[in-house]
């Protein structure tokens, strides 16, 4: 199932709560595991760590995303 272009990011800060968020994401992997294709959008995602502290220097210091 490609992606449409022009499909907006997804937002920075969910609106909705983990555990909601848990089966949608388990069934998007799931279904990419089961057709054996992996959306574009995936492979080039952009990360970028926040650090807690000014200047972090190992790799607890970094915040976590969920």
């Amino acid at each position: 199932m490609p992606i449409p272009p022009n499909t907006p990011p997804a937002p920075a800060c969910p609106s909705h709560p983990p555990d909601q968020l848990c089966g949608i994401f388990s069934h998007m992997f799931n279904l990419s595991l089961r057709l054996g294709r992996v959306p574009q959008l995936w492979k080039t995602s952009c990360i970028v760590p926040v650090p807690k502290t000014p200047h972090p220097k190992e790799l607890n210091s970094y915040r976590r995303w969920l």
